[in-house]
């Protein structure tokens, strides 16, 4: 697998930018660690939901699709293990089987796309203004606990625009097509420093 060094600080402070500039000091270090890494070829099966998504992702982020994947085969066993135990006549409708990678997608991402597309945008401007603290749960990182709502969804519009997604298309398509391709904005962001649970996906 090759590696190589991410980035230079000031290509990743430039993309921090983004975020509020009073911010940007403040979790710098955290950031850094984040992104201050190797990079490894980025799953195929990944590429495959979404070709746009970039050819090489930080170490950790290649290492969660790998583990999010190897979660959703154990799933899939376990649950063909399941029906295969019942008698045909007491089946009943079995429901749909997914393909273990698009099972390991949509548990990754999970609510991103119903977040972003139809939630954070229909919100009356003083719950816009509301800092996120603990909303999603206690496990939310520091940078996201001290940004408003309207402030995330800012920094989210920039990422899309700087990835080439339009949030106003990813609102036509249903969930499961619209979650594919926010994926590199999703990704943009993990690498940014947010946390891929609870923040972006909880």
């Amino acid at each position: 697998m090759k590696k190589k060094k991410v980035k230079k600080e000031n290509d990743i402070l430039e993309e921090i930018k983004l975020k509020r500039p009073v911010r940007i000091d403040q979790y710098k270090d955290d950031i850094m660690k984040r992104m201050n890494g190797a990079l490894a070829e980025t799953p195929g099966w990944v590429l495959k939901m979404n070709p746009n998504a970039p050819k090489e992702l930080p170490e950790w982020i290649v290492k969660d699709f790998n583990n999010v994947l190897e979660d959703a085969k154990k799933w899939k066993k376990k649950q063909k293990e399941y029906f295969d135990s019942i008698p045909e006549d007491e089946r009943g409708e079995i429901p749909e089987t997914l393909a273990a990678e698009k099972h390991a997608m949509r548990g990754y991402m999970n609510n991103f796309y119903m977040r972003i597309i139809k939630d954070i945008p229909t919100r009356k401007e003083s719950r816009l203004k509301k800092k996120i603290g603990i909303d999603r749960g206690e496990g939310t990182s520091d940078l996201m606990r001290n940004q408003t709502y309207g402030e995330y969804y800012e920094v989210v519009k920039k990422t899309a625009e700087k990835c080439g997604v339009s949030l106003e298309e990813a609102g036509k398509l249903d969930i499961w097509e619209g979650t594919k391709y926010l994926l590199p904005v999703f990704l943009r962001l993990l690498e940014m420093g947010y946390k891929s649970y609870p923040d972006l996906s909880g």
